[in-house]
């Protein structure tokens, strides 16, 4: 018997490591009463379509999160958002919820919010308060894993600006604009640097050269002999290139010299890392 309730300790402590992968990054509970809380970036500014949260696996390892659920629990307990089946969050992944719109960060369209998981609510919105708002996010067997209170935030939830972490995934809740002016950053580090994923180490399970790019070749190698998926990204988190690269050399003649994030996807491996093209 003591064996037996062990095991299920272990399960338990398990199962709850595995949930702590996914947090809450940032959310805009209330935006910006002129085109400034235009988030969503569809050149409207809605109260309700430009509320967003962005939720970030933190873990190292990849994330089904299908059946997961985005709770309101302003004044009662409203189901605002749930997952779709075969939704898989990569090691460092954001999975970015706006409350409607068409977002279209710039005009860009999909794949402009960095490396995000783009959604909209489920239900039609988010439907948000500006003050003592209660999120929770639950996982398909309905635990929760995830939780914000605004009401013990030290910072005001109602300042026309997103609440983030700085630093992301880590840090405490700050009201955005303290960091750089900026009001929000869906998809991006807190500061605009970069998109959320990116890590500053050497790809693992790929290897690329020269970094920086000077002759518009890049070489990219992996284990497998397969197809990769290329994306490429501006500073902003635009998509400006897209491909599938059946060789190991990828051409970026056409690309403006500047600093880009490369997102590479071969099998059930997805990594993204700075570029440099001269």
């Amino acid at each position: 018997m003591k064996k037996f309730y062990f095991l299920l300790f272990v399960f338990a402590l398990f199962s709850s490591t595995i949930s702590a992968q996914l947090i809450i990054n940032e959310v805009l509970f209330d935006p910006a009463s002129d085109i400034t809380g235009d988030a969503n970036g569809d050149g409207t500014r809605s109260p309700n379509d430009d509320e967003f949260i962005e939720l970030v696996n933190s873990g190292t390892t990849e994330l089904d999160i299908s059946g997961y659920t985005i709770e309101d629990s302003y004044s009662s307990t409203i189901i605002r958002h749930v997952v779709p089946a075969n939704t898989i969050l990569q090691a460092g992944g954001a999975y970015l919820v706006f409350g409607g719109g068409t977002p279209t960060a710039s005009g860009t369209g999909a794949g402009s919010f960095g490396t995000s998981t783009v959604v909209l609510a489920s239900t039609g919105a988010l439907g948000f308060s500006n003050s003592s708002e209660v999120i929770i996010v639950r996982d398909a067997s309905g635990t929760a894993i995830a939780t914000l209170d605004a009401s013990t935030l030290s910072v005001n939830t109602g300042a026309d600006a997103s609440v983030t972490r700085s630093p992301d995934r880590t840090g405490d809740f700050i009201l955005h604009p303290t960091v750089n002016g900026v009001n929000f950053s869906p998809g991006l580090k807190v500061d605009g640097s970069s998109v959320l994923n990116v890590k500053e180490n050497q790809l693992e399970t790929f290897t690329m050269y020269p970094n920086p790019v000077i002759d518009g070749k890049l070489t990219i190698k992996s284990k497998s002999n397969g197809l990769k998926k290329i994306e490429l990204f501006d500073i902003s988190g635009r998509s400006v290139l897209q491909t599938n690269l059946t060789s190991n050399v990828l051409n970026v003649e056409s690309i403006k010299g500047g600093i880009y994030f490369l997102k590479v996807s071969q099998d059930n491996h997805v990594t993204t890392s700075k570029l440099v093209i001269k």
